[in-house]
């Protein structure tokens, strides 16, 4: 098996990529790791990272039962002990486990870790106070109390093959700590969160493929909607609902055709209504016209002004038109009452006109 590791898990399989014979131990111990029961575990490795990452993969627990052997959760506390919170990438050929707690001194101390080892040890304090207020009974789940990290020694040998002149600040009371590589492998075999999350992740993406499935159907309100879900669906339709779908695809879209042809005729129906409407008014505004210019006489206001004189059809009206006097006559039949408007182009007069 061939060591296929990102950059970021330099550190997770221990001299992974360092020499071959490394690799061929390390694999080894990797693949035939065993649960209680005997049974071969697939493959994986535990990152060494600790510090406030992001970590990739998937989010889970484990919880160590009465009987003293780890299983894993979907969900469980970490305020209690017995509760582990890591994550399982499974991007890589080899999956890969993290420790997902925090690293954090709370009340202010300052840890000064070198940048080499940042990402691999974290820091605790050794202060009593401290320790009592980094219990997981007040909220603070990190690595100074998980089960999988333990206090490292050692470290200046660690400190000069990195180059690194100091790991913690000096004044600072704390204890440098890191992965149990041991008991976290140990736990990760015991519980078969890697074979038992990846058949979850798989069972979470099935039931959603199936939700989307069943709010395809559920959803459509049309028949173009329904048309859409069958031919998604064609040929995969494990509940067999596209027989009834058809059925009613059907009927939503005689349904549709009746309700568009009824829209069609009320149109129409609004159509015929407006245009008896218009014909009203027409008939009204040329009635309201024949009788203005029956009873026309001296002094009644016409859309041109004033009538000022009469020579039987002929009236004279007052209205300043520039260049063409103030006087026109103009003939009864083509005179309108107030406020139809008046025109003149080059002097002569263009009367209104009835639709």
């Amino acid at each position: 098996m061939g060591c296929n590791l990102s950059p970021d898990d330099r550190h997770g399989l221990a001299g992974c990529r360092v020499r071959a014979s490394a690799i061929a131990v390390i694999a080894t111990t990797l693949v035939t790791v065993a649960n209680a029961a005997g049974d071969t575990v697939p493959a994986f490795a535990i990152s060494n990272r600790l510090g406030n990452i992001q970590r990739p993969g998937e989010q889970v627990y484990l919880v160590k039962a009465e009987d003293g052997r780890w299983r894993y959760a979907r969900a469980a506390d970490t305020k209690l002990d017995g509760v582990e919170r890591i994550r399982v990438d499974y991007s890589a050929n080899l999956p890969m486990v993290y420790l997902d707690a925090p690293s954090f001194m709370p009340n202010g101390d300052l840890v000064q870790m070198n940048p080499k080892l940042s990402d691999v040890y974290s820091a605790c304090s050794r202060e009593a106070k401290r320790a009592v207020e980094q219990t997981r009974a007040n909220g603070f789940y990190s690595t100074c109390n998980s089960s999988f990290t333990k206090t490292k020694t050692g470290l200046s040998v660690i400190a000069n093959l990195l180059e690194a002149p100091a790991v913690i600040s000096a004044g600072t009371t704390a204890r440098l700590i890191g992965i149990n590589r041991d008991e976290m492998q140990k736990a990760v075999a015991e519980s078969g969160v890697i074979d038992g999350l990846r058949g979850d992740l798989a069972a979470d993406a099935a039931r959603q493929t199936h939700d989307e499935y069943l709010a395809a159907f559920r959803n459509a309100k049309t028949s173009d909607q329904l048309t859409m879900a069958i031919n998604q669906y064609a040929n995969n339709d494990p509940d067999n609902l596209i027989p009834e779908a058809t059925q009613r695809r059907d009927q939503l879209k005689a349904a549709e055709e009746l309700a568009a042809q009824k829209k069609i005729q009320a149109a129409a129906a609004d159509y015929v209504a407006a245009l008896e409407r218009a014909k009203k008014v027409d008939e009204a505004a040329r009635a309201m016209v024949t009788h203005f210019r029956q009873t026309l006489r001296v002094g009644a206001r016409t859309n041109c002004g004033p009538v000022v004189e009469m020579r039987g059809d002929l009236m004279r009206v007052y209205l300043p038109v520039r260049d063409y006097g103030n006087d026109h006559w103009i003939d009864r039949s083509d005179l309108f009452p107030s406020g139809w408007g008046c025109r003149f182009v080059n002097g002569n007069y263009v009367p209104p006109t009835l639709s």
